[in-house]
């Protein structure tokens, strides 16, 4: 397969993103010598003339909304165009990984709730974005885990502004009046409604995220949309303190203001909630320092031990990123058990995220400092045991001579464990059902049809050893069927499995539907399609 190069500079490496007309790359500039995010959308593909209006003005609206700011928590953008009919915009790369997938795999491997004072620091980053972003005018509207990127160089990342809208252009709204766009599980009740919205409203999605960090559950779960809608305009969730007694009750008040159904009720601006979080995090410091006085000396030493539920964070150098800093460092794949120990003497007085401590709010778009993002519980470091003097140590008794011939027994045991073993993992390697891949696409669009029934069909491919999968269908992100189960017989190696969504009403709706085998592997496909009634 060549390699694809666009506009003559950018080479096409490895697709990070898939939607219904467009992808972002990973992509090298060969003119600026730098990895970049290239994000493209294919025009053409769009049928509907007024779905592809209303893609090139989101576009355009993306590419003001993340060139007016330049803060550290915020991407980057570089360059912005069109080359035929693709839209491009060239972004820094945030490599690292998104807080949505640090929270599945936390919940993966039943670790709980985030650490308070890691919570804490992605509370500190991401206000400090929104600060920025809101004093340049920018409402964000789609503040959730998967749109925060926790980068290897330690800092919390805004990404995705596809939704943003800008405040003070005067341009005309790209939603009609009773028209909501967002993720439904972190909406504000005033973007629900489709009314007039400011800051605020991405306030209350900041609380949503750190009720979820903290909970280890998002604060409204429902099957039916009507339902998730009717929780945020009028339910309270459950409280932190109920959930996760470790909580602080600043921060548990602190997260019930920032989800007040009123927005007159919320924090007035990111900057007020940097300036709550700071007495804050001073008090859960103090508490953990006064925590870690109770361990014995032999106990401490152990406290250079850092443990990090973050692929692919360079612990090994952890100095601060200098305020400011444009591109994150590249970095490899993420290892596949996702934890990181690194054994550091100074695992707590040196910082592990960017910038220094004391967060200000004098100016909105000054980057207040935040604190460093570990993402894992650690104890801090402490001083060597003392040497045991040798009058303490025990004295060992003289070893007996083994005979020659237990040696040699003993020798065969130990190769024909080595063999047993080494065939029972072979007989699993070769012999286990497995799921190779998943492919979704619908079995017909559904064009330009009113009150259709769309048969979304799932091509599960596996080895042919037979077996039974488990799978579920997510749409939309949000709403989820039951879990269901398919036996394969042996011998077959692709299994269909069908999705019936049914639609109705007039408007344009982007639906996208998503298989999810669950076992005997994790394997997922997705599919995005337009529903179209005049």
């Amino acid at each position: 397969m060549h390699e694809r190069v666009f506009a003559g500079r950018y080479h096409l490496h490895e697709q990070l993103g898939q939607g219904a007309v467009g992808q972002v790359w990973r992509a090298w500039d060969e003119q600026r010598g730098r990895t970049v995010a290239l994000k493209l959308i294919q025009v053409s593909e769009v049928v509907n003339p007024d779905y592809a209006t209303d893609t090139t003005a989101r576009f355009e609206r993306e590419v003001t909304a993340v060139s007016r700011v330049r803060q550290p928590n915020i991407v980057t953008a570089f360059e912005a165009g069109r080359v035929g009919d693709e839209l491009f915009l060239v972004m820094e790369l945030a490599d690292g990984t998104a807080l949505s997938e640090i929270i599945e795999l936390r919940q993966s491997r039943s670790l709980g709730p985030l650490p308070v004072p890691d919570v804490l620091a992605v509370a500190e980053h991401v206000s400090a974005g929104l600060s920025a972003a809101h004093a340049a005018g920018i409402v964000h509207r789609d503040i959730k885990p998967s749109n925060l990127m926790v980068c290897s160089d330690r800092q919390v990342k805004i990404i995705d502004f596809g939704v943003a809208r800008l405040l003070d252009d005067g341009s005309p709204r790209l939603t009609r009046q009773g028209q909501a766009v967002g993720t439904l599980a972190y909406m504000s009740p005033e973007q629900l409604e489709a009314g007039d919205l400011d800051g605020r409203s991405d306030l209350y999605s900041l609380g949503c995220v750190l009720y979820e960090l903290l909970a280890g559950r998002r604060p409204f779960i429902a099957d039916l949309p009507e339902a998730l809608i009717m929780q945020h305009l009028y339910s309270q969730p459950r409280p932190l303190s109920e959930i996760s007694p470790e909580v602080p009750a600043e921060l548990e008040t602190l997260v019930s203001d920032l989800m007040a159904k009123d927005k007159q009720a919320r924090p007035a601006s990111a900057n007020d909630v940097i300036d709550r979080l700071a007495p804050i995090r001073v008090h859960a410091e103090q508490a953990e320092a006064q925590r870690l006085t109770m361990f014995e000396p032999d106990a401490a030493s152990e406290g250079g031990r850092v443990t990090v539920i973050a692929p692919d964070l360079n612990m090994e150098s952890p100095q601060p990123a200098e305020p400011g800093t444009g591109l994150t460092p590249e970095s490899g794949l993420p290892p596949e058990s996702g934890r990181v120990t690194v054994l550091a003497e100074e695992a707590v007085a040196t910082p592990v995220g960017a910038g220094q401590a004391g967060p200000s709010s004098v100016a909105p778009a000054t980057p207040p400092p935040a604190a460093p993002v570990r993402f894992g519980p650690g104890l801090s470091g402490g001083a060597a045991p003392p040497p045991v003097p040798d009058w303490a140590k025990p004295t060992q008794p003289p070893r007996r001579r083994s005979r020659r011939w237990l040696s040699v027994l003993s020798t065969f045991v130990t190769l024909a464990i080595i063999a047993a073993v080494a065939v029972i993992l072979w007989m699993r390697a070769h012999n286990v059902f497995k799921v190779t891949s998943v492919a979704v696409a619908p079995a017909a669009a559904p064009g330009n049809k009113c009150d259709v029934t769309v048969d979304v069909v799932g091509s599960v491919v596996t080895n042919g050893r037979g077996g039974q999968i488990t799978y579920q269908w997510i749409r939309n992100g949000t709403v989820t069927s039951p879990v269901a189960t398919a036996v394969v017989g042996s011998g077959q190696t692709v299994e269909p499995l069908h999705l019936n969504w049914s639609f109705h009403g007039k408007g344009n709706y982007q639906a996208t539907a998503e298989l999810r085998v669950l076992s005997p592997q994790v394997a997922s496909g997705k599919t995005t399609f337009t529903y179209s009634c005049r």
